[in-house]
């Protein structure tokens, strides 16, 4: 067998009944030729082995006896250089560890050495629980020296050490559990100190110890605490705590801004009238869960379209008919555009508007006429403009899910009715907290604690968060630790949009009677839509008219007065219907853009934005869940997507509870 330089064979050992031995590389060093940078002499068995060039060594070998003596041998094992042998005969007569390099004439050193050891004992404790460092020893007990040739004592030393594999110390021990050294406990809240039965990990001073669910953790004495908190009394809020409560989960506390429930679903008592600022339709009508609470609670309304309409140009002409024959040339580009929809969502396609869609389909506004077509079936409908909007993911699956329909809200109790006859069955003042903003979030080990403007803190195992996406987008809210990079770019990305109703009350009505009034504007989005509240299905008699903006018009209007609004809004009036109409006599400018609550009306996706962006923007972090329209990827700004969401986060949440996360 060739070898090749600095190696040995160690077949002449083999009458030594040390056979078996393999070749072995040894480094070009004389100290390791002979022995090894730890086994120089005899003078050295037994010393400490435990470390050479930096790399730990095994545990001796066992000691395997030869067939004619007492021969052992003593077997390092070094990872970085394996398999390098160290070895050394022993006997009551002989004890050395030698490996003569001589490779023509191997002998074996023998010399006269004193009494002999006992067996080594097993390794004791290491002297540390965690980190490194740590080190344990074992020892040997010298039996009676014999006086036959002349033995006076054992050779080498009684005592060996070497380092220990320990766990890393950032392991963290829970409540009750014994402290060791070199551990912390996991609660911030909590140290180690002696509760009677020995030391273990309890509350610190002025922190109590409470239970989250399943979780022992310590709080501030002045803290609430409670299974689940839900932050915000919306439908989402409201139903994600329905949800909750019919799952046996009734410790929970809802905290919500408003003076009552509802969040987005509100209205105002204005002269004698319910006007929704909010949310005003249900869209989709059969299999809609928003249509059946509307059902069971006997939510007055009617059924709606926005082909109910007159429409007129900056003259004052009725151009209806016209608009009709603009449909009919819109409609085939409409269908093409809900066709490549869905081819794109099933292969998987690339993104584009649902401008760019139309255009594809044969659709481009060519007259004020089609812009305001255009602006009442696409912009008004999705509160933004349309070049904004994605075909991919704006599929209104509302229509295509549920019954095809919209139902329009006209009750005295409001809209939002729903959602509070919904939550009087298990809402009530005792785990409800009105009037009280959130300032702080803190995800914590296990459970998440909210601090409110007022300083109040309340800690949960679980809290399902509502917030509407502007909020999140504006940071109005602080949490700890801030989201990651990713949460807060998907967060951004989403779009949210705005829309503003201005509501005129005059001393009579000397507009159309028609549901609808349509401005055919030479600037797209400029006070198009007008609705008529004096309508005989809505408020008869109220000589209100309103006017809605969306998208960049809505944007355009946050930084006019009321005065300058009332103009604009009065000058196409005028050019609709004379100069001689008379001016308003109240007026109301509602808008969610600036509301500190909601920073925008409801979300919409944007082109680009996919399903993997819209999982990092909802995902939970730790113990915190999303809710909201925004989080429902198939029905987000609408009332019906922030009810499910509700229903689903809350949902998750007791699966947690119940099989862990």
């Amino acid at each position: 067998m060739p070898h090749g330089k600095n190696e040995h064979v160690h077949s002449r050992w083999d009458s030594m009944g040390l056979r078996g031995i393999l070749p072995h590389r040894v480094p070009p060093s004389p100290t390791w030729d002979f022995m090894g940078p730890h086994v120089t002499s005899s003078d050295s068995m037994g010393q400490n082995p435990t470390e050479s060039h930096g790399v730990p060594l095994t545990s001796w070998g066992k000691i395997p006896k030869g067939p004619t003596r007492s021969h052992a041998m003593l077997s390092l094992w070094r990872s970085q250089l394996a398999p390098l042998v160290y070895t050394g005969l022993y006997d009551t007569k002989y004890a050395n560890v030698v490996a003569i390099p001589d490779k023509t004439a191997r002998r074996v050193a023998e010399a006269i050495l004193g009494g002999n050891w006992e067996l080594w004992t097993n390794w004791g404790e290491c002297n540390k629980t965690c980190g490194a460092d740590g080190v344990r020893n074992r020892t040997r007990t010298c039996k009676d020296p014999s006086s036959e040739q002349g033995r006076k004592a054992c050779p080498g030393s009684k005592v060996q050490y070497e380092t220990c594999t320990l766990p890393d110390c950032s392991k963290e021990l829970d409540l009750g559990e014994a402290c060791l050294p070199g551990y912390s406990c996991s609660d911030p809240n909590a140290e180690c100190k002696d509760v009677g039965d020995g030391v273990k990990c309890a509350c610190k001073a002025s922190f109590i110890q409470k239970r989250f669910h399943n979780v022992l953790a310590c709080t501030e004495a002045t803290t609430q605490t409670t299974s689940v908190i839900v932050l915000g009394g919306g439908i989402a809020g409201v139903m994600a705590a329905k949800t909750l409560y019919e799952a046996g989960v009734t410790d929970i506390i809802l905290v919500e801004a408003q003076s009552q429930l509802g969040g987005r679903i509100s209205h105002i008592d204005w002269n004698g009238y319910t006007i929704e600022k909010g949310a005003s339709w249900i869209q989709g009508l059969d299999g809609n869960p928003i249509w059946d609470l509307a059902q069971k609670f006997g939510l007055s309304g009617m059924h709606s379209a926005l082909t109910n309409r007159t429409v007129r140009d900056a003259n004052g002409n009725d151009v209806t008919e016209e608009v009709d024959l603009s449909n009919k040339r819109l409609a085939p580009a409409q269908e093409f555009e809900d066709e490549l929809a869905i081819k794109k969502l099933q292969s998987n396609g690339s993104d584009i508007s649902k401008m760019v869609a139309l255009r594809l389909g044969g659709w481009t506004a060519k007259s004020n006429i089609d812009n305001a077509l255009q602006y009442f079936t696409y912009d008004f409908e999705y509160a933004e403009n349309i070049d904004t909007l994605s075909l991919k993911y704006g599929v209104l699956f509302s229509y295509w899910d549920f019954e095809d329909g919209d139902f329009r809200v006209v009750d005295p109790r409001g809209y939002r009715h729903i959602v509070q006859a919904t939550a009087a069955d298990f809402l009530n003042e005792t785990n409800t907290m009105l009037n009280e903003t959130v300032s702080k979030v803190e995800t914590l080990k296990n459970r998440v604690r909210i601090t409110l403007d007022t300083g109040v803190k309340i800690e949960a195992a679980y809290a399902i968060m509502t917030f509407s996406l502007g909020v999140l987008q504006h940071e109005k809210v602080t949490f700890e630790p801030p989201f990651s990079y990713e949460k807060k770019e998907a967060i951004n990305a989403f779009k949210m949009s705005h829309f503003t109703r201005i509501v005129l009350k005059f001393p009579y009505a000397f507009w159309d009677e028609t549901e609808y009034v349509f401005f055919a504007a030479k600037r797209p989005g400029y006070y198009v839509l007008w609705d008529n509240l004096n309508n005989a299905r809505i408020h008869p008699g109220s000589n209100i008219l309103m006017s809605t903006l969306t998208g960049d018009e809505a944007r355009r209007i946050a930084s006019l007065t009321e005065a300058e609004i009332v103009a604009e809004s009065m000058g196409v009036l005028r050019s609709m219907y004379g100069a001689n109409i008379p001016d308003p006599i109240s007026v109301l400018v509602n808008t969610w853009l600036d509301n500190p609550l909601t920073m925008g009306s409801y979300s919409n996706w944007p082109i680009g934005f996919d399903e993997d962006d819209h999982d990092v923007m909802t995902a939970p972090i730790g113990n915190l869940h999303f809710a909201g329209e925004h989080t429902n990827g198939r029905y987000y700004g609408y009332t019906h997507g922030a009810y499910m969401s509700g229903v689903d986060a809350a949902t998750n949440v007791v699966n947690c509870m119940n099989y862990g996360c």
